[in-house]
């Protein structure tokens, strides 16, 4: 018997791509106690390993599982409102940024609560135990953010009546939260965490610059480099630093990219939307720049244009320009070689496509998943071939791509 497997060796990874409906979810058709009725669009929407939380513009987190079947609300009255989520996968749990609405200044806790108490607690008919993690107290402007690749949590306390304080690097570990440094705000302007990385923007008399903190976090063997930039000190928009290259952008700023090799400055241009997402500073729904898990691509918007880079030999080489683009980078498909991509295409034949986009670098093929109202669309997840979207009404659909 002879068998020709050419056809299939062939066949671009994109034809595969079919979005299937999977299911529908009303957030508010799952009752819970003295949880109001009242409808909001879904905020946010958080994908762990066997479950998905959805959190409201209400402040109200409920749960299913990843197959579309209904659990229940994660928390319940006014005196607990999530403002954020996170998931920890080495953990298996949700991380829930909180506050009180009964609270004359709204004081930010975190909580941890694991899958399988949230599996559990459903069958006894009661509500999940959620563990609080003893992050001190967070007050306005305060604000807390969480690496997902590392499982470290930054908490920024400021001092009551002033402009400093404290920011602090957690990590977690069954349940306990661990304290890995501290450091005064000072003449911190920002600080963010990036995969393995702690990325400090200070102000110095001799200008701003960059301070790179490596693990291990001890205070004693504290591991620390420094960048400068030829900028101005000012409000961030975001920073990164994937293997030898250092990205930086201020608020209103181009893109500009720093070799640590060649130590060289390489303005890339302005990008739109915003990257920064957490309890506090959030201006956008979806970040402008994308780089994958392992550090080696980054695709980005540009003045209408969409580019996908290649930076695994610490410089940028193009892999490919998408013209005539409104459309954000959601997710990187490594198996595949095919980034997805979420907003506005012009496609020759259609006009201007609004949904969800597809695009193999390699031959540089593009196709159009599916069309969907992107005004009435409140949240949007794409995880492991699966995409959710959450609208104005707390209605979640998913489908399989």
């Amino acid at each position: 018997m002879v068998c020709c497997l050419s056809s299939l060796w062939d066949k671009s990874p994109l034809s595969s791509l079919r979005p299937r409906h999977l299911f529908n979810l009303d957030c508010f058709e799952i009752t819970s106690g003295s949880v109001p009725n009242d409808r909001s669009g879904i905020r946010e929407v958080v994908v762990g390993e066997s479950m998905v939380i959805a959190i409201t513009y209400s402040g109200i987190a409920v749960a299913f599982l990843r197959t579309g079947t209904p659990l229940q609300h994660v928390t319940e009255g006014p005196d607990l409102l999530v403002k954020c989520a996170w998931y920890h996968p080495n953990e298996k749990a949700f991380l829930l940024a909180t506050v009180s609405s009964l609270e004359e200044y709204r004081i930010l806790r975190v909580y941890l609560v694991y899958e399988a108490e949230v599996l559990l607690s459903t069958t006894q008919r009661r509500l999940p135990t959620l563990i609080s993690l003893e992050i001190g107290k967070v007050s306005s402007p305060g604000f807390a953010e969480f690496e997902r690749r590392t499982g470290l949590l930054l908490v920024y306390a400021p001092t009551s009546g002033m402009q400093t304080g404290f920011y602090r690097i957690f990590s977690i570990s069954t349940g306990v939260l661990y304290c890995l440094l501290k450091l005064a705000a000072g003449n911190v302007i920002d600080i963010r965490l990036s995969r393995q990385y702690i990325l400090v923007q200070m102000d110095a008399p001799t200008g701003t610059y960059i301070k790179v903190i490596r693990p291990p976090f001890e205070p004693a063997k504290l591991q620390t480099f420094s960048i400068r930039l030829p900028v101005e000190p000012g409000p961030c928009q975001m920073m990164d630093l994937i293997g030898s290259l250092f990205l930086f952008q201020q608020e209103g700023q181009p893109l500009i990219c720093y070799s640590l090799e060649s130590e060289s400055l390489l303005v890339i241009g302005q990008p739109h939307g915003t990257h920064r997402t957490s309890t506090e500073t959030s201006s956008g729904r979806f970040p402008y720049i994308f780089t994958t898990d392992a550090g080696d691509c980054l695709a980005y918007l540009m003045e209408g244009t969409l580019r996908i880079l290649d930076v695994s030999l610490g410089s940028l080489r193009t892999l490919q320009s998408l013209e005539d683009v409104a459309a954000l980078p959601v997710m990187y498909d490594s198996w595949r070689g095919v980034w997805f991509f979420h907003g506005v295409l012009t496609i020759p034949s259609l006009g201007s496509c609004r949904g969800l986009h597809a695009t193999l670098p390699s031959t540089q093929e593009t196709k159009l998943l599916m069309m969907y109202d992107d005004a009435y669309l409140t949240a949007f997840s794409l995880v492991d071939d699966v995409l959710y979207l959450g609208n104005a009404n707390g209605i979640i659909q998913a489908y399989g791509i």
